[in-house]
């Protein structure tokens, strides 16, 4: 009797264990599914976004490409101060290339006596988001100051961090 009250109580011990591990098995299941699902979504977000990217690329360099094609000097700065890019033209005239020219300041090609009355007249007019033009000697490659008339003109938009200039 003992021993039968001993079996049946493993038998029921073990139903109720085999029972638990198929719901946790289920559960499992379940979870691996979700992920799978999960999963997929991000490998489409994944490849949209990549496709998005290269897109973003290809107009980035058509458009770099369209501004080295106008016969003005061309510069885009940062909100910093700092150079962020320049055009073809802009180099060719200078001698400098974007590398030589990456997070520099404005000052390295006007003549030193054009650049301080300049450019505190620019800030005042990049305060107001205004316009700015003068006549200035820019240094070409061969280290001569020819005149030019630069305009400058800030990005009208609120979170603006650029200013597009013609030097």
């Amino acid at each position: 009797a003992l021993a039968a009250l001993l079996f049946f109580g493993l038998f029921a011990a073990q139903k109720k264990s085999t029972a638990s591990l198929r719901r946790s098995h289920t559960d499992l299941e379940s979870k691996v599914r979700d992920l799978e699902k999960l999963n997929a979504a991000l490998q489409i977000e994944n490849t949209e976004r990549q496709r998005a990217e290269h897109r973003a690329g290809e107009i980035e360099r058509e458009l770099q490409l369209t501004i080295d094609m106008i016969p003005v000097k061309i510069t885009v700065y940062r909100a910093d101060g700092a150079r962020h890019s320049v055009n073809r033209p802009w180099r060719d005239y200078t001698g400098l290339s974007q590398e030589d020219i990456e997070g520099q300041s404005w000052a390295i090609i006007p003549h030193p006596d054009d650049l301080k009355a300049s450019e505190a007249e620019w800030k005042v007019r990049l305060a107001k988001r205004e316009p700015f033009q003068a006549e200035m000697r820019l240094r070409r490659r061969d280290g001569a100051y020819l005149s030019h008339m630069v305009h400058r003109v800030p990005l009208r938009e609120r979170s603006a961090s650029r200013v597009l200039t013609d030097e």
